[in-house]
């Protein structure tokens, strides 16, 4: 937006402003003849008054809703589509004055190309009171088969038919998952590695026990990595074996299944005394 004007222009002057208010002021004092990326409500300020001109247009860039996903609660997939779909993403209209539009696609509209996606969520409390189910009832389940041994789990739709379970006492259950801080249990929920919090109790003995244990390991890795006369006879018949002549193409034809890796096989091409380390040990 900006002061209309005519006639060419003798040069551009580029000047950041990072307010929007003192953008708005540089404007109205002429300091400015056009400025960009006004908030909603000083942009409805400038478009009323004479002699403004104002233009809007598709953007690049999009806003939405982030999470953390390391973060306690909002961890959980199923916790993540709740608040996606108890949004009001009309109010957030609103909040930009009725100048923006709902996207179908994390891209804007702006970009070509773009393809729509049917299930971007949209304000629907049902659903998200689902979401919320379902994180729930996932931990009743994994508790009471896993710890219980019990079929509790079953209960989730209806009273079990055999066992004396019912649908209230799976949602009783469910009550006791409702304050704790812990992570879900899916696939990604904690890169660490570590499900939920965790207390490390130091041992003063088992420095001790396991000192002879990694001295054993030492020594068999010595063993290992040692060459041996035994061990080079033995790996050059191996490579005999493996030797691709005239003579021997009609049994490896019915031998193909138990032929090395590529990998394995370019080693083999390269003469022993010429082999590096790691070539070696491959």
């Amino acid at each position: 937006m900006g002061r209309g004007f005519k006639g060419e222009l003798g040069g551009i002057i580029f000047k950041v402003i990072r307010e929007s208010s003192a953008q708005r002021a540089a404007l109205i004092k002429g300091e400015a003849d056009i400025v960009t990326d006004l908030t909603p409500d000083e942009f409805e300020i400038v478009s009323k008054m004479d002699g403004m001109v104002t233009s809007t247009s598709p953007a690049l860039t999009t806003f939405g809703l982030k999470f953390n996903t390391k973060a306690e609660y909002v961890s959980d997939l199923n916790v993540r589509k709740a608040i996606s779909y108890a949004y009001d993403y009309d109010a957030f209209i609103k909040i930009f004055n009725g100048r923006a539009k709902l996207q179908t696609s994390p891209f804007s509209d702006a970009i070509k190309g773009k393809i729509n996606i049917p299930s971007m969520p949209t304000l629907d409390l049902a659903k998200a009171k689902e979401y919320l189910a379902k994180y729930t009832a996932d931990r009743v389940r994994t508790a009471s088969a896993v710890w219980l041994g019990s079929t509790v789990g079953c209960s989730e739709c209806h009273d079990h038919k055999f066992d004396p379970f019912t649908t209230r006492d799976f949602y009783r259950f469910a009550s006791f998952f409702a304050d704790i801080k812990e992570r879900g249990l899916y696939s990604g929920a904690n890169r660490s590695g570590a499900w939920g919090p965790k207390v490390v109790i130091p041992n003063q003995q088992l420095p001790g026990l396991l000192k002879p244990v990694d001295q054993r390991l030492a020594e068999l890795q010595k063993i290992v990595d040692t060459p041996t006369d035994k061990l080079a006879t033995a790996q050059k018949v191996w490579e005999r074996k493996l030797s691709t002549t005239n003579a021997d193409q009609k049994v490896q034809k019915t031998q193909k299944s138990k032929e090395p890796p590529e990998n394995i096989q370019k080693i083999l091409a390269i003469a022993a005394d010429k082999r590096n380390d790691e070539q070696s040990k491959t």
